[in-house]
């Protein structure tokens, strides 16, 4: 079996429970209120997670589905 290499990821319910400052320090990309709002999009669209840095081969929920190395 090949080695595989997977990408950390965060779960959304953890970063939504973040106050603005803290949620503003571990994710980019706008406001803390334009970040909670695509958090809240992604969930919404079945997302129960968010992969730390670029990974183009992210699971159904979210998460990195794996890279053979």
């Amino acid at each position: 079996m090949a080695p595989t290499l997977w990408h950390c990821h965060f779960e959304l319910d953890y970063l939504l429970s973040q106050e603005d400052t803290s949620l503003a320090e571990m994710l980019k990309g706008g406001t803390p209120v334009e970040l909670r709002a695509n958090l809240i999009c992604m969930k919404a669209a079945g997302k129960r997670f968010l992969v730390v840095g670029e990974c183009d081969k992210v699971a159904a929920d979210g998460k990195c589905a794996g890279h053979a190395v």
